[in-house]
């Protein structure tokens, strides 16, 4: 079956993405991709990488991804850059997955959250979370000042959207330490934060006791 539209057919292999009927959603998507629309064709490959990692397939996905990035469209190329990094990130390449972070950041102003700049800054806190992790402070920091222009109301924002990034990877423990770090700052959004974390330890306690645990300093030796 083929849809009147490349945008026609996004939305028809969404709907069947949504439902599991994959086939009919890459049929779909492959539709809107050899449509070579200017915004249809990236929009098929994003969601054909999203398709093919839900299948396993990562290597599918990740060209997938770089195909929606080469087209060099405002919205999907930052877009297909953030998960192209997430996926190399969760493979283990993170030099890769660091410059395909630093690519999507540059297309967009990650200080702000609007639509525009959106998925620069999804970027940029994945791409501090990745240096945090790796123990690499100072770069960390760098993204956090990029991304936040060193405004305390921005940097509240930006470690709460970190926790919120967190608690969709797994990491729940990591999740309540911005949550914490966030109420530190004291800034309009503690409120929401110290709620968000009440949540958190209420619905996983045991997850974010154990990270606490792991967290904690041992015993200084007496030798």
């Amino acid at each position: 079956m083929r849809w009147r539209s490349p945008r026609a057919a996004i939305e028809r292999g969404a709907a069947r993405f949504g439902e599991g009927d994959f086939e009919g959603a890459r049929r779909a998507f492959q539709q809107a991709i050899d449509s070579r629309h200017r915004v249809g064709a990236p929009a098929g490959e994003w969601w054909m990488g999203n398709l093919l990692k839900r299948c396993g397939d990562d290597n599918g996905a990740c060209s997938a991804f770089r195909r929606a990035a080469a087209y060099g469209h405002p919205a999907w190329t930052p877009r297909a850059l953030t998960d192209l990094g997430e996926l190399l990130e969760q493979h283990g390449d993170l030099g890769d997955a660091a410059k395909s972070y630093e690519q999507a950041i540059a297309l967009g102003d990650p200080s702000n959250n609007d639509g525009a700049n959106i998925w620069s800054r999804q970027a940029a806190i994945r791409l501090e979370i990745l240096f945090s992790r790796r123990g690499w402070t100072e770069a960390a920091q760098k993204v956090l000042m990029h991304a936040t222009k060193e405004d305390p109301d921005n940097r509240a924002r930006f470690v709460v959207d970190r926790a919120h990034t967190l608690i969709k990877r797994g990491d729940l423990g990591g999740a309540a330490a911005a949550f914490r770090e966030a109420i530190s700052l004291g800034r309009e959004n503690a409120p929401q934060a110290a709620f968000s974390l009440n949540r958190l330890i209420r619905e996983h306690g045991d997850l974010v006791a154990a990270h606490d645990d792991e967290a904690e300093p041992g015993p200084a030796s007496d030798e």
